[in-house]
């Protein structure tokens, strides 16, 4: 398990909550996953984090899953679990009434992609 990875997709979700900008749903999953840290690491973030607490909440984060493995397992899996709840933020859908000469899906990729 890469750390910083899993560090890298902690803060994208928590940043639209963190800042409060961006869409109403994904402000919610960054809630979840917010409240979710808070009772695992509650006691050393911020009660009320804003735009101005991202790199200290990335700092003690990254302290966290550097010194905790098991912390950093289940993290994987509630992020895992959040993308399952709320599928429309990872996926794509678009429609097309013309004819499509190639046509290309893409669903759970965490790697980069080449066309």
């Amino acid at each position: 398990m890469d750390l910083m990875i899993l560090l890298s997709t902690t803060m994208t979700f928590l940043t639209p909550y963190i800042t409060t900008a961006g869409e109403e749903f994904s402000k919610q999953i960054g809630k979840d996953l917010w409240g979710w840290l808070k009772g695992k690491i509650g006691t050393i973030l911020p009660n009320n984090p804003s735009i101005q607490d991202q790199e200290y909440i990335m700092k003690i984060l990254k302290e966290e899953l550097d010194n905790n493995y098991s912390l950093a397992k289940e993290l994987l899996l509630k992020l895992d679990q959040l993308q399952k709840s709320y599928p429309s933020l990872c996926d794509q859908t678009v429609m097309n009434n013309a004819d499509v000469g190639k046509q290309v899906n893409l669903k759970d990729n965490y790697g980069t992609i080449n066309l």
